[in-house]
């Protein structure tokens, strides 16, 4: 049995739409709303007999959020749950692929299964151990994770899902991708094809985080982070320089790094 979780902020109309393509897959979905008022859902949402929504007009941030679901899929009953953003959707073909992948694979140390997020990168590799997933359509092992500490309250937002990855590979599980399946996904602004804009605030939550989690793991994971700091490195110089508002970037990612050092943790600043 499989329950979901997907993340709500100010949801617009297509985000029901969304969800739709995978609600019958699962048998039950959570809703976090982390919208920072009261807003709207999108019409007929809430009345879906699936649907349970567990808070809303507050932002809790991803990893609390992740982890309501967790408490509440263990309470009623589900072994695995699935993590979701409201603006990823699965293509008719993909969702039954990867669903009924899941039902086949082995469950032996399982701690997350999930798909691409780029269909550039597919392949007919199937299941293939991996170091990080994003959290999008991973399903996740309930007991695992509440077992292991649940997502990390201490990062609020960005890097929630690697570091998940990393702590539950370093207790023995592992962290599966289906190769041959995507989910269309979207992270951040689109300025003009293929490149994305983050705002600042984003910025110093992924700059903070990306520190946090390196100290952690870097030693233990010394491949993936050769990789990690250098794709980090030209991400921060790509959002600085190709963007507006350079001075006030520039200040975001440097108080991220010293917010690190201080180990000022959590929710900082409000979106």
């Amino acid at each position: 049995m499989i329950a979901a979780i997907t993340l709500l902020f100010k949801p617009l109309p297509e985000v029901y739409r969304n969800i739709k393509t995978y609600l019958d897959e699962v048998d039950c979905l959570y809703l976090v709303d982390n919208s920072p008022d009261t807003c709207s859902f999108p019409e007929g949402l809430l009345e879906e007999e699936k649907v349970k929504l567990l808070s809303s007009g507050t932002n809790m941030g991803v990893a609390e959020a992740y982890n309501l679901g967790l408490q509440n899929a263990q309470k009623d009953g589900y072994r695995w749950l699935m993590t979701m953003d409201q603006d990823s959707f699965f293509e008719s073909r993909q969702r039954e692929h990867f669903f009924e992948d899941f039902s086949k694979a082995s469950k032996n140390n399982l701690g997350i299964y999930a798909p691409l997020h780029n269909p550039k990168f597919l392949s007919q590799q199937g299941d293939e151990p991996v170091s990080v997933v994003m959290s999008s359509a991973s399903i996740v092992n309930v007991d695992m994770a509440l077992k292991l500490g649940s997502f990390d309250s201490a990062l609020f937002i960005d890097e929630v899902d690697h570091e998940f990855c990393l702590r539950i590979q370093q207790n023995g599980f592992i962290v599966l991708q289906n190769k041959s399946v995507y989910l269309n996904h979207s992270l951040g602004e689109e300025v003009r094809k293929g490149v994305k804009k983050y705002s600042s605030t984003r910025l110093y939550y992924m700059t903070r985080n990306h520190f946090y989690i390196k100290n952690r793991y870097q030693y233990l994971y010394l491949a993936y982070f050769r990789k990690r700091i250098s794709y980090m490195r030209k991400f921060l110089f790509w959002q600085l320089f190709n963007h507006g508002h350079k001075l006030h970037r520039i200040m975001m990612i440097l108080l991220g790094i010293k917010d690190y050092y201080l180990s000022r943790m959590g929710k900082r600043y409000e979106f």
